[in-house]
């Protein structure tokens, strides 16, 4: 090709393929939150970001490189064997290790910790600019040149003919090899490295700091102030700049989980979306404008590491954006949404006027009072077909304004003034004809009229309030509000109110669904109910799946284009699938900006995207994948220790003696609402069921001989669970006495003892026949000593594997051989009873103590310490209780109290001298130390329904203690709460309500608090 051709073909390329300018539309607002110095980042400049395959988060900063798991920073510098902490690059390689360039050059992570690689390796030691690997092989451009080795050793890369300095950029992916040499790049085949860019029009004015691929197969280059992308091998390379800002520093472009292409610049982020770019930056919600590196980690949320701000998470996957006063809206309560075909527009009512948002331009404009509008509060809208739009105002009737926003007419209503035509909902059917929910009843508007005419309801008061309307199958319409569900047209009018089975009269909201039912939301917390209606009666049907709502406070139903049901209410949104396999609920985390809903604000637009309405504004949702929960966290075991030794989850070690107590740690790899999740564990050999806890960590003290397995498994908060448990086996080795051998050399010693004797004994038998009698008598009542003393030993062993080697209090097996006797004594008592009736000093009470912030007595004054001060609790825990009483090391810090033969209303008494006896007097420990320290209690009675005694097991109200104790530390500590349940909750057993979190058990749990020594009194019987 001839250069006048190969000039044609490149304008005719760049023609048909270069990028456009930055969209100019409406994105909205997107939701995120800044990670700083406030949650353990210590540098806030973020210039290098990765996630590994385990699902960690790795943050390259200017000062320090940092692994994040969602709740916690860990730090890594010179102590972690790092030579400098100005991380340039980060990357992971096919067998998992991972490589950090810094300005002192190439380090990889061993363990715990990282290696410098040194010049003795042969990379030298010059700031690392990119890595890259492939089959066997790492990359490192550096200063000092391409190097090449296999992670431990290197050789310098031959450079290619007319190559010269330090080397910029390096890929490498489907047996190809890039490198940047400043401007030019070179590409390494078979015959060795040849120029790709120099005569593909590419050009070498700028240095290369990034290459990088697409899921088709396209080769993107970056410079600080420009991108190219080069479609086929043999193709030429194109400018894809045009209308992008420049980098704020060296030029980065990353690739995220779908193959596309995030451009980091100096106002923000933009991403390739088919031919053009959308830009992410402050209009969109972004904190700041400098971006230095991005990242899309395997949940779908965008993180983008800023200049000097910190590291920015958004929310969710992107699919709710949002719009407020800041963007134009007259007001941020949102009331009513209507979409116009015509001139593709939204029409949004708003507690102060109507606004139009132009989804092309981003444009926003408002109608108040003053500009002719009927009344400012706007509560209803109904889009026309010509482009124009109705608008309801409280009070000030109904305006027509045309698709050019002028006020056509002002409607009024027979018999009403505009002061008292107050709409709240608008319906405009097939036939043009528009319907008007009102303060004051239902009114009608024909095709062509100037006049809304009163519609009677049916049954009852013609003037009763109408908040929303939906029709049937078969054209009939039906009206919801103060007074019922109402039949206005299609068959026999008809009113249906609670003597029909609704729970109460005032219906707010109705949706019918593809089956023909139709789902309500009542105006009270009563949540929704399915009902098909009949001529004369209404079917109630359950909702699928079943479950609880996020919310009983229901303030919208609506359904989108696939048929899904959406649920809104003050705590977030319950979405259904159309055949009801699924649930999800979408709040904060996933990119709302408020979880509080606004009274019937749903709109779905035809291509699947909704539109709500918030008390933070306009909301759009577009969504990114099919409704689901998403991926289920995973959990991971960060820390395995004995008092001597640190341990690999991949081990499966058997402990000696003094290694009888194991301390494990954790961490829940989820970035999506990561203070919402929860851990259930166990440890297989001790306990059979799991704990659930919001802790990350557990202590196993005294562990006994035997084989055990640790299980732990992550609850997200979408309620998804680990799919598979992060575990660890191991064994516990038991004292050569309790050996088998040993046992067996003690039985054969007796034995031999035995034989022994009876042999000497026979020899003499001939001499003194009487003599070795009476020594046959004498020795086997040496043998019978003997029996009874092995005998005694026995038991010794027995005890000592029931009782904790620290405190000498019982343990958890001791608890569970004892319980199920003191357990059918409960039941038999309450079995005798009448119902209703109580059986005086019969119950179980359980009492779960633990030592608030005793992490922080081992980290001060070390495991000693913090072990005498446990035995120093267990005495005065059993000063305070009966001699009746048990008194179990129950794990770590923690201690279980059983009152047996005892009261539930003496509970709160025997709580209160519990923590008077903890927290009324420091402890002397020994050595000069003196700690004063308080406990925390969660308690609770077997039986928690005395109506119905066998309903709640022991071991479910052990896990109701449990939650209790988590409720009283994340209260502040130094208290007791007890928990009851409501007494209308008691006839509801088969539901299980009582496993559900109690943040949603409002009027069926009763929570009891008693304050501690020197806290601030608590109120006691407050109902949760």
């Amino acid at each position: 090709m001839n250069a006048s051709a190969r000039a044609l073909w490149l304008t005719v390329l760049a023609c048909s393929l270069a990028g456009a300018p930055a969209r100019a539309s409406s994105p909205g607002r997107l939701a995120f939150r800044v990670l700083n110095e406030d949650h353990g980042l210590g540098n806030l400049t973020v210039e290098a970001l990765l996630q590994d395959r385990v699902g960690f988060l790795w943050v390259g900063t200017q000062n320090g490189l940092y692994r994040f798991d969602g709740r916690t920073f860990v730090a890594y510098g010179r102590d972690a064997g790092f030579k400098s902490t100005r991380v340039f690059a980060l990357h992971e390689s096919a067998d998992g290790t991972l490589y950090v360039g810094t300005r002192a050059g190439l380090s990889r992570r061993e363990g715990g910790s990282f290696r410098h690689v040194t010049s003795a390796d042969g990379l030298p030691e010059a700031p690392v600019a990119g890595i890259a690997s492939d089959a066997g092989h790492v990359y490192v451009a550096s200063q000092a040149g391409l190097f090449v080795g296999d992670g431990r050793a290197f050789r310098i890369e031959a450079t290619p003919p007319g190559a010269s300095g330090p080397a910029s950029a390096v890929f490498a992916e489907g047996g190809h090899v890039y490198a940047a040499y400043e401007g030019l790049l070179f590409e390494r085949d078979a015959e060795g490295w040849r120029d790709v860019g120099t005569d593909a029009g590419l050009p070498a004015t700028e240095r290369i700091d990034r290459v990088v691929s697409d899921a088709q197969g396209r080769l993107f280059v970056r410079t600080a102030r420009s991108l190219w992308m080069r479609a086929a091998p043999s193709g030429f390379f194109v400018a894809l700049h045009d209308g992008l800002p420049p980098a704020a520093t060296s030029g980065r472009l990353e690739r995220d989980g779908r193959g596309d292409m995030l451009l980091p610049t100096s106002r923000g982020i933009a991403r390739r979306a088919g031919d053009s770019w959308d830009m992410l930056g402050r209009r969109e919600g972004l904190p700041a404008d400098v971006a230095l590196c991005a990242l899309v980690d395997r949940e779908g949320s965008l993180w983008v590491g800023l200049g000097g701000v910190g590291l920015a998470q958004r929310l969710g996957r992107g699919d709710f954006a949002s719009w407020g006063i800041a963007d134009g809206l007259s007001h941020e309560l949102v009331w009513a949404i209507a979409r116009d075909r015509a001139t593709e527009a939204m029409w949004v009512g708003t507690q102060e006027g109507l606004n139009r948002l132009d989804l092309n331009t981003g444009a926003m404009r408002t109608w108040r009072e003053r500009e002719g509008l009927g009344g400012d509060l706007v509560y209803a809208v109904a889009a026309a077909p010509d482009g124009g739009v109705w608008a309801g105002s409280w009070p000030g009737g109904v305006t027509r304004l045309t698709r050019e926003g002028t006020v056509a007419h002002r409607y009024s209503a027979a018999g009403l003034t505009p002061d008292t035509f107050e709409v709240i909902a608008l319906h405009l059917r097939a036939d043009g004809e528009l319907w008007a929910g009102a303060s004051r009843g239902a009114f009608r508007l024909a095709a062509g009229k100037d006049s809304f005419e009163p519609a009677g309801l049916p049954g009852g008061p013609a003037r009763d309030s109408v908040f929303a309307f939906a029709e049937g199958a078969r054209g009939e319409l039906f009206g919801v509000g103060r007074g019922g569900l109402q039949r206005l047209t299609g068959g026999a009018p008809r009113r249906f109110t609670r003597a029909d089975g609704l729970t109460d009269d005032f219906v707010a909201s109705i949706v019918r669904l593809p089956d023909e039912t139709f789902v309500i939301g009542y105006r009270e917390a009563l949540g929704v109910a399915r009902v098909r209606v009949h001529p004369d009666r209404l079917e109630f049907l359950p909702i699928e799946p079943a479950g609880a709502m996020t919310s009983d406070m229901v303030q919208f139903v609506g359904r989108d284009s696939a048929g899904q049901l959406w649920v809104g209410g003050d705590r977030g949104l319950d979405v259904f699938a159309a055949d009801g396999s699924r649930r999800r609920r979408f709040g904060r985390a996933d990119g709302l900006p408020t979880e509080d809903m606004d009274q019937n604000a749903f709109f779905a637009d035809a291509d699947g995207v909704v539109w709500l309405g918030t008390s933070r504004g306009l909301v759009r949702y577009r969504p990114s994948e099919p409704l689901g929960n998403g991926t289920p966290p995973s959990v991971v075991l960060t820390e395995i220790a004995t008092p001597r030794r640190a341990l690999a989850a991949s081990e499966q070690p058997s402990l000696a003696r003094d290694e009888r107590t194991l301390t494990v740690s954790w961490s829940g790899l989820t970035f999506r609402d990561p203070n919402a999740v929860r851990y259930r564990y166990r440890l297989v050999g001790l306990e059979d069921e799991f704990i659930e806890t919001a802790q990350t960590g557990a202590r196993y003290p005294g562990l006994a001989a035997g084989r055990y397995r640790f299980e732990v498994v992550a609850v997200g908060a979408d309620g998804s669970v680990s799919p598979v448990p992060a575990a660890f086996a191991f064994s516990v080795m038991p004292p050569w006495w309790e050996t088998i051998w040993a046992r067996m050399a003690i039985v054969g010693l007796v034995l031999a003892a035995g034989a022994a004797l009876i042999a000497l004994r026979t020899r003499a038998l001939a001499a003194d026949r009487r003599r070795l009698e009476d020594a046959v008598i004498a020795r086997n009542g040496e043998l019978a000593r003997t029996n009874a003393e092995l005998a005694d030993v026995n038991k010794q062993l027995q005890e000592a594997s029931v009782r904790d080697p620290l405190t000498h209090l019982h343990n958890r097996r001791y608890l569970t051989e004892v319980v199920a006797e003191n357990v059918k004594r409960v039941l038999r008592a309450y079995a005798g009873s009448e119902r209703g009736a109580t059986a005086r000093n019969q119950d179980l009470v359980f009492f779960l103590v633990d030592v608030d912030h005793f992490k922080e007595v081992n980290d001060r004054h070390g495991h000693p310490v913090g072990d005498r001060l446990l035995v120093a609790l267990a005495r005065r825990l059993e000063s305070v209780v009966r001699d009746s009483d048990l008194v179990v090391r129950w794990g770590g810090e923690e201690f279980l109290v059983v009152a047996r033969e005892s009261d539930r209303g003496e509970a709160e008494p025997v709580a209160q001298r519990i923590l008077e006896a903890v927290g009324g007097a420091p402890f002397e420990l020994g050595d000069g130390v003196v700690l004063a320290r308080t406990c925390s209690i969660g308690w609770a009675a077997l039986p928690w329904i005395r109506d119905e005694p066998g309903a709640v097991s022991w071991e479910e109200t052990l896990v109701l203690v449990d939650r209790a104790l988590y409720l009283a530390k994340r209260s502040g500590r130094n208290q007791a709460i007890g928990v009851m349940p409501s007494e209308h909750a008691a006839p509801d057993v088969e539901s299980r309500w009582w496993r559900e979190p109690f943040d949603r058990l409002e009027g069926r749990l009763r929570t009891a608090r008693i304050a501690g020594p020197h806290a601030r009194p608590a109120g006691e019987g407050a109902t949760t």
